[in-house]
């Protein structure tokens, strides 16, 4: 998980590379889709299901919106991951201007 530490931190105090702002495009991307998803699932009644829902699906639940945003991200997204690793570089290349 690529977290703001990695992001401030980079290689060596060169800055974030690359492939880190991709990444937390990317799994910035799959929480904003996570975020769209949760009231979906949580206006579904589970309890007609198979597994009956109850507190255990309850607990679930997250992990389970997470990984389908994590897939949606992989199969494309929302487009959302490619305008972020622009900003994110913007910035990187600002403040090395300031430097």
């Amino acid at each position: 998980m690529v977290g703001v530490g990695a992001l401030s931190s980079g290689t060596g105090g060169a800055g974030p590379t690359d492939a880190t702002m991709r990444a937390a495009a990317s799994k910035f991307e799959a929480m904003a889709i996570g975020e769209l998803l949760k009231p979906i699932f949580d206006t579904v009644d589970n309890s007609a299901g198979p597994f009956g829902g109850g507190a255990a699906e309850r607990q679930w639940m997250p992990m389970l919106v997470d990984a389908i945003a994590e897939r949606m991200v992989q199969a494309g997204g929302l487009g959302l991951s490619a305008p972020v690793q622009q900003a994110l570089q913007r910035v990187q290349q600002q403040n090395g201007a300031q430097q």
